[in-house]
């Protein structure tokens, strides 16, 4: 026996169906007229390997593009295209083999400058042990010669001095052994 809430989906059924231009016998599939980019608005699946995909609008408007687009499916963008090496113009900033270049034109040009003005050259590298680094009575290096140097730039050695000129205590009179 068919239960109330069965007679009430039938019911709906055969009305919904009614309206649905997918019948029984020409039902919607994935081979369905469509279901399938054949050049109409309905069909957006892909017919065959090398069919279209879209409906009408998305066929046009992609056609559209890449009629704009300078990279066309016959010369596509990859990482070997010209424009994405950096080969001296401003479109390519990958690198060309293990030694060449990177970035745009702006980009090696203002290389070139910054690395004309840097004081540290290849031949004269920074690093702990230039002299610029270590505290020798210049205002550059500020870090300690051996165990016993100064450390900071000029200006920081006489203001120490100065400074402990001016302390009660000396350092020969050291807090907190000094005496009244």
């Amino acid at each position: 026996m068919i239960t109330k809430l069965e007679k009430i989906a039938n019911e709906q059924r055969a009305e919904h169906l009614a309206r649905n231009e997918y019948k029984y016998t020409n039902s919607y599939g994935s081979t369905h007229p469509n279901a399938l980019s054949t050049g109409d608005e309905k069909g957006k699946g892909q017919v065959e390997d090398n069919g279209q995909v879209g409906g009408l609008t998305d066929i046009n408007t992609r056609v559209d593009n890449m009629g704009r687009n300078y990279y066309q499916a016959e010369k596509p963008y990859s990482a070997s295209h010209p424009n994405a090496l950096s080969t001296g113009d401003e479109k390519g900033k990958g690198q060309v083999g293990d030694s060449g270049d990177v970035g745009g034109l702006t980009d090696i040009q203002t290389r070139i400058d910054n690395t004309g003005r840097n004081l540290y050259k290849k031949v004269n590298q920074y690093s702990s042990t230039h002299p610029n680094a270590l505290s020798t009575g210049d205002e550059k290096g500020k870090g300690q010669v051996g165990d016993s140097g100064d450390v900071g730039g000029l200006t920081d050695i006489n203001t120490r001095i100065d400074n402990t000129g001016r302390n009660f205590y000396k350092s020969t009179h050291r807090y907190p052994d000094f005496e009244f």
